[in-house]
């Protein structure tokens, strides 16, 4: 249980295989590290599924915090799946506004004309209209 939950878990995404110095101070130090940073980012990830599951519930009793509640997704797997979920996005900086957008979306809205669009985004004037851009008679 242990090799499989905690060392496992910790040698490819946590680092835990490598240290940054070979002296036994240095490994023990960045074990404790690893391990408290791997208990943090699950208990936050813990938190996060239980507010999702029952927003209205106050934070004072937390009796059920459970790991069922990550539906057995370790650290790999949700950086793949977020990695996944994010991939056609990109992030537009402008002055000291930003916006995140699909890359179909901002080639749309940056006068690219796509052959195929994403079904999920709707026709070019969609696109335009939920961003309000009023579509002009060459789109």
């Amino acid at each position: 249980m242990i090799e499989n939950g905690i060392f496992k878990e910790g040698k490819y995404p946590w680092h835990l295989g490598r240290f940054p110095k070979r002296t036994e101070a240095a490994v023990i130090v960045h074990c404790f590290f690893t391990l408290l940073v791997m208990a943090l980012t699950t208990a936050f990830r813990l938190w996060q599924a239980q507010q999702a599951h029952s927003p209205t519930r106050p934070t004072q009793t937390l009796p059920g915090l459970t790991s069922a509640l990550l539906g057995g997704e370790g650290t790999a797997r949700r950086r793949l799946r977020l990695k996944e979920e994010n991939r056609d996005k990109v992030i537009v900086f402008f002055e000291d506004a930003y916006g995140i957008f699909l890359l179909a979306e901002l080639a749309v809205l940056s006068g690219l004309r796509l052959r195929r669009l994403p079904a999920q985004l709707g026709s070019r004037q969609d696109i335009l209209l939920r961003f309000g851009i009023t579509p002009g008679p060459s789109s």
